[in-house]
């Protein structure tokens, strides 16, 4: 089976070869040199094919358009190779070691050369325990990336590396490990203590050694098996034909190969680069029997396949071992039940105190500590939460209460559903039932996912679990097609629970808008607007609490701003409080000219039952009988179905 298709190859020989070979492998590749058809991985490549085709004297009608890409790409390289020297003084003026890899040490090493090679994002490899203070540095000179508090040791055991974007479109790629193929601390440890010296535009640094170099793209691209990209060949012919001689360890690459289980891989990988850029194999560096090496050879060839056969799982379960990395326990059974998933990673689940806790203000996803509750199935941490990644995901949180209790929940997710990609479904048990939602029921976005959760016993204290399973992600083809590089469901921003101790206070006014109302404005609503939100669908509930003390109110006034109307009729709304119906209403203009559209607001005052005692919640339920969306009626393109618009909650004597 070939390391790569023809068509990958013949645009990696136009790159790379001599110019004769360069002018074949061209014709053979340039029916895909269609802007609508190229993919991401293509495009990375067209600087190198422009310079390599004007080398070998190709007149052809396409060049134009290829040069206008590469000059595109060394225009957007130059404009953030400004931005990586920022960030390398923020981070010197912070005292924190780097060492320069992949593309970034290519710069530092031959400028020239590498300014052929797009710069999407700069990796910079530093010690493990400093993580947090360089993004509190960069962060502190206006680049981005999630809170540093929220990057908890399980995250740093799970994953290799964090983006933090900055000025002009830049990112840097803050690793504490060189590659996600291996998770070993002692290779970052050795790739750190062989640094050389070098310079960028005058600035002394340290970067990778150059074994160090090859050894770290060779994992880099053994690892990639699932977008597909085939430009670490370019990036290695580079490395092997401006190397010199006496700069290589090949005993360093055949020990490192030996005890991460990637000797085939090493083997096989020089082996396509000498061949497709017309190489010689360095001397020092031999072929080694795919016989000898049986786990590996199917580690190797079934790599980013959709299934695998047991003998391919146990061979990468006994790599995954080999390099360190976390997740070479037993795999996932397929179809696994949500109950049956949560025994199974509680098993292997690190301390309690690792958990966050869901507080009656609610869980931000993308602010409050507590990493280790992305137990299985998540990305790396982003200022705004975490992308699911993966057919499932499984989040544990700590919480308050008794075993068995049940406890209603909001969700504030956003699906991943771009262009290209099948109609996503979500199913979420959080210890209740199932729920699930498919296709258009997952927006807009952020889309509001209710459910019930019940409380579960482990280790002596109450836990909550959330799981995620998705249907319709994106195929490894089509991650392929469109360089998805990671299988994205939903992006989880917060979790709230209908903790009655979280809910407004009736002892005073109550602004429908405020910070202090977003819990309660529980389900069926809009964001808020200057003057209050609009109901969304067939029902909104508004969850309030009685004072504690004092003297209690006996009716509520509730100040509507306005409705939205199908027609010259207007919006009629009933009303409910703790599911008793209370009254209906109707707010109408002035006549048939004033609708389609808003009318008018008002005031309806309802009395609260008697008996009622200190301290209990009541929950207010509109529901509007016509909700309409300004878009079905050619008022404007909101796409919603509003209702009525609620202002303000007073309570009355």
């Amino acid at each position: 089976m070939p390391l790569i298709p023809d068509r990958d190859r013949w645009l990696l020989e136009a790159c790379l070869r001599p110019p004769s070979e360069a002018r074949a492998a061209f014709a053979a590749w340039r029916d895909f040199a269609d802007p609508a058809e190229m993919e991401g991985r293509d495009l990375r490549l067209m600087p190198l094919l422009h310079a390599n085709l004007r080398r070998a004297g190709v007149k052809d009608p396409k060049l134009a358009w290829l040069g206008g890409q590469a000059k595109h790409i060394w225009l957007t390289g130059a404009l953030r190779l400004r931005s990586l020297q920022q960030g390398l003084c923020t981070l010197e003026a912070a005292g924190i070691p780097v060492v320069l890899m992949k593309g970034a040490a290519l710069l530092a090493r031959w400028r020239a050369e590498a300014e052929l090679r797009p710069m999407g994002d700069f990796d910079l490899l530093l010690p493990r325990e400093r993580l947090r203070d360089a993004l509190g540095a960069l962060q502190a000179d206006g680049w981005g990336g999630p809170a540093p508090a929220t990057v908890t040791e399980t995250d740093l055991r799970r994953f290799h590396a964090l983006g933090v974007p900055g000025p002009s479109t830049s990112l840097l790629d803050l690793h504490w490990r060189p590659a996600a193929a291996i998770g070993d601390p002692a290779h970052a440890e050795g790739v750190m203590s062989r640094a050389v010296g070098g310079t960028l535009n005058g600035m002394p640094l340290r970067i990778a050694g150059l074994t160090d170099h090859l050894f770290v793209l060779l994992a880099h691209a053994f690892h990639d098996t699932v977008i597909g990209r085939h430009d670490w060949v370019a990036e290695a012919a580079l490395l092997l034909r401006h190397g010199g001689e006496g700069t290589w360890d090949w005993p360093l690459l055949r020990g490192l190969s030996r005890r991460y289980r990637l000797e085939a891989w090493t083997s096989e990988a020089l082996a396509l680069v000498a061949d497709i850029a017309l190489l010689p194999l360095p001397r020092g560096v031999s072929s080694l029997p795919r016989w000898r090496l049986p786990f590996q050879n199917w580690e190797l060839t079934r790599r980013g396949r959709e299934t695998e056969s047991p003998l391919a799982a146990l061979a990468r379960r006994h790599g995954g071992a080999a390099r360190g990395l976390i997740s070479a326990g037993p795999s996932q059974p397929p179809r696994e039940r949500p109950a049956s998933a949560l025994r199974r990673v509680l098993r292997q689940a690190g301390p309690l105190a690792d958990f966050a806790e869901l507080r009656s203000e609610g869980f931000n996803a993308g602010q409050d500590h507590g990493g280790g509750s992305f137990v299985q199935g998540w990305s790396v941490p982003e200022p705004m939460g975490r992308w699911t990644d993966g057919d499932t995901a499984l989040l544990v949180l700590r919480c308050l209460g008794r075993p068995g209790e049940r406890l209603p929940l909001r969700m504030t997710l956003v699906p991943h559903v771009p262009e290209g990609a099948p109609g996503l479904a979500v199913s979420i048990w959080a210890g209740g039932e199932v729920v699930s939602r498919r296709g258009t029921e997952l927006l807009p976005a952020p889309f509001a996912f209710h459910l019930e959760g019940a409380l579960h016993a482990w280790r002596g204290e109450a836990i909550l679990p959330v799981w995620f399973r998705f249907e319709g992600l994106p195929s490894i083809r089509n991650r392929v097609r469109h360089d998805w590089d990671r299988a994205l469901g939903v992006f989880l921003q917060r979790i709230d629970a209908a903790m009655p101790e979280a809910f407004p206070v009736l002892d005073g006014v109550v602004a429908v808008a405020s910070p202090r109302a977003a819990v309660a404005a529980w389900s069926g609503w809009g964001d808020p607007e200057p003057y209050g939100r609009w109901t969304i669908g067939n029902e909104a509930q508004f969850h309030l609490r009685l004072p504690d003390a004092g003297v209690l109110p006996g009716r509520l006034r509730l100040e509507f701003v306005c409705a939205f109307a199908p027609d010259a009729s207007g919006q009629a709304v009933g009303v409910l409080l703790d599911g008793a119906p209370m009254t209906r209403f109707v707010l109408s203009g002035a006549g048939a000219t004033a609708a389609p559209g808003p009318v008018p607001g008002g005031r309806l005052d309802i009395p609260l039952p008697p008996g009622l005692r200190h301290g209990v919640p009541l929950i207010v339920r509109l529901r509007p009988e016509r909700p309409t969306s300004p878009l079905s009626v050619g008022f404007s393109n909101d796409p919603r179905p509003l209702g009525v618009m609620l202002g303000r909650i007073v309570p009355l004597p």
